[in-house]
């Protein structure tokens, strides 16, 4: 007997399109086996819990796709784990995790480890502009002041804090000098 609710009736058919998610997924995988949504569904059909256990690292870094902006790639990654966790339940979250952990790339291989990379470049670019910057003035202050001239490497070896604070102290001795 025939639902009249059944989408491959009247007149259903001509408004819904049915999809088989395993059929759907199994084409992809033929098609590109490195697409995201393939390895994102893995916990799911994966023909064994031992296959899924060897496949998971992999295909936990597969979902990491450069095509996938951050946000999608970390929530794709979150339902992956899930889905992992709830197959595989005689594993701890723990066992999970360096299960995971143990078969990721090294981070600078990895564009959000690149990423990483640059923006610290970039951070220490400017903060080693800044710390010679004041070297320079802490150079010139002492000079000035007739003090005792500070190493350059040690000063180069001082934070940029510790640079502004005896760049104070020879401003104070600056100044009181000044008539």
């Amino acid at each position: 007997m025939e639902s009249r609710f059944a989408p491959d009736s009247d007149p259903w058919r001509e408004f819904v399109q049915v999809i088989y998610l395993d059929e759907a997924l199994e084409q992809l995988s033929c098609e590109q086996p490195d697409h995201p949504m393939v390895a994102v569904f893995a916990p799911l059909f994966a023909r064994s819990e031992e296959v899924l256990e060897t496949e998971a690292a992999e295909c936990y870094n597969r979902i990491d796709s450069p095509e996938l902006d951050r946000a999608s790639v970390a929530g794709l990654q979150e339902v992956f784990v899930s889905w992992l966790m709830q197959r595989l339940t005689y594993k701890g979250a723990k066992e999970i995790e360096e299960m995971l952990l143990g078969k990721l790339p090294d981070i600078r291989n990895t564009r959000s480890g690149q990423d990483l990379i640059a923006i610290g470049i970039e951070q220490g670019r400017e903060e080693g502009l800044d710390q010679g910057k004041l070297v320079g003035q802490v150079q010139l202050l002492e000079s000035l002041c007739n003090s005792k001239q500070t190493m350059e490497a040690e000063l180069r070896s001082m934070s940029v804090e510790q640079l502004k604070s005896r760049l104070n102290e020879l401003r104070n001795v600056f100044d009181a000098r000044q008539p």
